[in-house]
């Protein structure tokens, strides 16, 4: 905790130097811009007009246009139009698409590193216990090595999701041994197959687009998500009726621009996306906790009954699934070495 307010007066400091240098980045570009053409770049989102994700992307485009006085136009494409969530890594590794906001767990195929909080370790973790790795020395190694191997430019700290639970018509959940024989719609990645399959499940792999229907026609008896998305999908609308709130994992968002996109925009141009980044985090941050918040009020609203697990409960999950988690590690190809630093961090953290 002292390691997360200590970034929000960071934050504060940080701001009060950006807001100082905004007339002098605005003035080199109003002279730079002088009769040339504005510059127009693609962002693909999977998620619709609702959720926590696009409205904070809007926010930043809205900025981005008026710090740049026009010159720089990015165009939304929403719900998948463009690409599906699963195929943006790809088509900003090869400069098919110039920017993207992909989960981590998507990122894996390209940048196994991605995958480390995938991990049994990070099971009932708190979001400040997340940013104690992402916003610290490890983060930034991260974030080095996914410029490298996707041949992208990240344009600051991840962005939150938040912890996903799980979600089901008929059965309720207590503790984990209730999931057994389920069929669950989890993320993807080898991790959630194998996490899902050692608590005995059968896990089913499908774009979020397809959720609803695959409900509705009785393919899942549940998904694995948070509470905004399953409000952004409506699941109350599918039969849907409990979710176990058992903190499975903490989910964020990498803003990423191709690399090859990055080199077109002038300096000025590169400097405000990054800037209004850094800006803009905390505050969206918060803003997708409070959604959280709002959304899983909406769900009981909704009638959906939701059991949060013990933190006994948890622990007990935890130390099961941490049995699979060597064998996860040597799958998924994770450095050991970062496993190893990330787990010393988290050695320090206080239990769940």
């Amino acid at each position: 905790m002292i390691f997360y307010y200590q970034h929000h007066l960071v934050y504060v400091l940080v701001m009060m130097i950006l807001r100082s240098f905004w007339w002098m980045i605005g003035v080199a570009v109003l002279l730079g811009s002088a009769g040339a053409r504005a510059v127009e770049i693609d962002l693909a989102l999977s998620t619709g007009l609702d959720h926590t994700r696009t409205i904070l992307m809007q926010r930043y485009i809205q900025r981005i246009d008026e710090r740049t006085n026009g010159q720089l136009k990015i165009r939304l494409h929403m719900g998948g139009s463009l690409h599906t969530g699963p195929q943006v890594p790809a088509a900003l590794k090869s400069g098919r698409l110039d920017m993207g906001v992909p989960g981590l767990w998507q990122l894996g195929r390209y940048a196994p590193n991605a995958l480390v909080f995938d991990l049994p370790m990070f099971f009932g973790k708190s979001r400040e216990n997340i940013y104690e790795i992402t916003d610290g020395p490890l983060g930034t190694q991260l974030i080095d090595d996914l410029e490298t191997r996707l041949n992208v430019k990240v344009l600051g700290r991840f962005m939150d999701l938040g912890h996903s639970a799980i979600f089901t018509r008929n059965r309720p959940i207590t503790r984990h041994q209730d999931l057994a024989g389920l069929r669950l719609r989890t993320l993807p990645g080898l991790a959630f197959i194998k996490r899902y399959q050692t608590l005995q499940t059968f896990p089913a792999r499908f774009a979020i687009t397809d959720v609803r229907q695959a409900l509705r026609d009785d393919i899942v008896d549940g998904i694995q998500t948070t509470f905004e998305s399953a409000r952004s999908l409506q699941l109350w609308d599918t039969g849907i009726r409990f979710a176990y709130n058992d903190l499975q994992g903490f989910l964020q968002y990498v803003p990423m621009v191709s690399k090859t996109t990055w080199q077109t925009l002038t300096p000025q141009m590169q400097a405000i996306m990054i800037a209004t980044w850094e800006e803009m985090i905390i505050p969206a941050r918060d803003f997708a906790q409070q959604r959280q918040l709002e959304s899983r009020k909406l769900m009981e609203d909704r009638g959906v009954r939701i059991i949060d697990a013990p933190s006994q409960e948890r622990a007990a999950t935890r130390t099961l699934l941490m049995t699979i988690q060597p064998g996860t590690i040597e799958e998924l190809e994770i450095d050991p070495a970062f496993v190893l630093a990330v787990q010393a961090t988290l050695a320090g953290q206080l239990p769940f």
